[in-house]
């Protein structure tokens, strides 16, 4: 498995189309603790990402990785407006751990913009 996001990462960055994989989807759901936590209040927020090249490789990495946090509640990285839409508690998660998750995940991520709605 780890042979493969290697590679989708890899097609990605080289601009090559990526050879579809079926992803097992007990991986990419979101950790079930975190669902039943009680959220005093939510932020709603839109954080605008340059550098994803792939819906695969890019996006759904990123969005794995912010599912991951302790205080999301909801996240979707869209690939097309390049937008990642998280619903956290921000009393247990600040945006800039959120800004940084996401430049941690790879150098050319970057975001450029954030919008509360």
């Amino acid at each position: 498995m780890l042979f493969t996001a290697a590679s989708l990462v890899v097609a990605c960055k080289n601009n090559k189309k990526p050879k579809v994989v079926t992803v097992n989807h007990s991986e990419t759901e979101i950790n079930e603790s975190s669902k039943a936590i009680d959220f005093k209040e939510i932020a709603n927020v839109d954080f605008k990402i340059e550098g994803m090249t792939c819906a695969m490789g890019c996006a759904k990495t990123i969005e794995k990785k912010l599912a991951n946090l302790e205080g999301v509640k909801e996240v979707k990285v869209d690939f097309e407006s390049t937008i990642a839409t998280l619903e956290f508690d921000p009393s247990r998660i600040s945006k800039d751990v959120v800004i940084e998750t996401i430049a941690k995940v790879g150098d050319s991520y970057k975001v450029t913009d954030y919008s509360v709605k």
